[in-house]
């Protein structure tokens, strides 16, 4: 009887255990789902991840922005992500600049380059949305990216911040860059920035540095028929300069267009 006992005792063991692992086991199984629901399940945590990295890339560029316009207040810039893509790309060296206060541009000269680059300057909040509905509908037209519809402040906003590649992406970041930049910074100290950053020529970056590169003069010594020069070829200033613009006729006829109507 004792050895009668003793095996049943065992036996009776060995199935409780057995019971406690069948029963883990049926814990840690996990449930049964249909190819539709593990689907929407994905999609779920894609579309999180998405708008975690959306968030993620609006705060750095504000926060971004936002640090470097109140910066540029009162200092100015050092370098600029344009610059620095010349130098990479075209190995293009930047020429001594020459920074001019607005203070020191005529003001016929500032008018002449808000009418030319951006004749709602100073009422936009830094983009002009029909600007940009106009280039847009364009660039559908034609199949490619041929206007941009940038404001000033863009075009700013470019040359600070980001390169020239032509992409809705860029643009996107664009305008967010400006929005910020026009809440933080003055219309002025924003066309003083721009004048200061245009670029005109090889490594050649401001109205100073132009003076001085095709002129070979200072900008205070610069008649109006120098600065309508200037103002024809920074549509493409790595092709044309003051010399050779008399060969294209869209940059000849804007050099006429500038000099009998600004």
């Amino acid at each position: 009887m004792a050895k009668q006992s003793y095996r049943f005792t065992k036996i009776s063991s060995k199935k409780k255990k057995r019971k406690i692992i069948l029963d883990r086991r049926e814990l840690i199984r996990l449930p049964q789902h249909s190819a539709k629901q593990r689907l929407s399940f994905l999609l779920g945590k894609f579309l999180h991840l998405a708008l975690a990295m959306l968030l993620l890339f609006h705060i750095a560029v504000l926060a971004g922005a936002s640090t470097c316009s109140l910066m540029y207040s009162f200092l100015n810039p050092p370098v600029t992500s344009f610059l620095l893509y010349r130098m990479t790309n075209n190995w293009y060296l930047p020429r001594k600049a020459e920074y001019i206060p607005l203070c020191k541009i005529p003001d016929h000269v500032q008018s002449m380059f808000i009418r030319l680059e951006d004749a709602n300057f100073y009422k936009h909040n830094g983009i002009d949305i029909e600007a940009m509905q106009y280039a847009y509908s364009v660039n559908k037209k034609y199949g490619q990216i041929v206007l941009g519809g940038s404001t000033i402040t863009q075009q700013l906003a470019r040359t600070l911040f980001l390169v020239p590649n032509k992409n809705y992406l860029r643009k996107y970041t664009e305008v967010l860059i400006a929005l910020t930049m026009d809440f933080i910074l003055s219309k002025q100290r924003i066309l003083e920035l721009y004048l200061n950053s245009i670029e005109w020529g090889e490594g050649v970056y401001g109205i100073g540095a132009a003076a001085w590169y095709h002129f070979n003069k200072p900008f205070i010594k610069l008649d109006y028929d120098h600065i309508c020069r200037l103002a024809a070829i920074i549509v493409n200033p790595l092709r044309y300069n003051v010399k050779n613009m008399w060969s294209n006729p869209v940059v000849r006829f804007r050099y006429a267009i500038i000099y009998n109507r600004y």
